[in-house]
């Protein structure tokens, strides 16, 4: 993370992957080691090395705790504390893009290819939408992010609801939920756009 704008300062000098900033600290995977978890305060002081953890994949963080896929054990889904203590296995099946939002756990399970849900809280897990769901976005407008079995195109599926509707033919990319609108990338010609929540207007920016 070196700047050449001088109005900028420099937080840390190196290579990093999966930057994300939690309870007032940055963790990010360290390239310069083995792709190791680190953190650091906001200032770039007090740098840790958060415990054995290398390769987390999918790494989500809720309420004290960090869940990520270990690919070294045919990428299960695992949890742990910040400092990577008290880690535990939560499923036997290989699982990928997780996230976390109000005391769920979401991810796509690849034994079933559905997207499941998990309570953080008691571990009590369950299939919600018969697709995979990559990049999801848990939103007041339900679950918004690209269909694995229908070419990585955008798809809206309301919140409790088992099926949905695909918003967009082409294959998406990068894809952020603000105000009643989706925007996201073509990932054929790279151009954004905006695109209302039911996918009925859409608009280049």
């Amino acid at each position: 993370m070196r700047s050449q704008d001088p109005d900028n300062t420099d937080l840390y000098i190196g290579t990093l992957e999966d930057m994300c900033i939690v309870d007032g600290r940055i963790y990010f995977k360290n390239s310069l080691d083995n792709l190791k978890l680190y953190s650091m305060d906001l200032t770039g002081k007090d740098i840790r090395y958060e415990g054995d953890l290398a390769e987390p994949y999918y790494l989500t963080f809720w309420n004290g705790k960090m869940y990520w896929s270990n690919d070294d054990d045919r990428g299960c889904l695992y949890r742990a504390n910040y400092d990577g203590s008290e880690m535990a296995k939560l499923t036997e099946d290989a699982v990928d893009s997780i996230t976390a939002s109000d005391g769920w756990i979401m991810y796509n399970n690849l034994a079933d290819c559905h997207l499941h849900m998990m309570n953080a809280e008691t571990l009590a897990d369950h299939s919600v939408l018969f697709d995979g769901i990559y990049d999801p976005t848990i939103s007041s407008w339900g679950i918004i992010g690209r269909s694995s079995s229908n070419g990585l195109s955008l798809f809206r599926s309301e919140l409790g609801s088992s099926g949905g509707n695909v918003l967009s033919e082409r294959e998406v990319n990068s894809i952020c939920v603000a105000e009643g609108y989706i925007f996201f990338l073509d990932e054929e010609t790279g151009r954004a756009y905006m695109m209302d929540i039911h996918g009925e207007s859409t608009v280049q920016l």
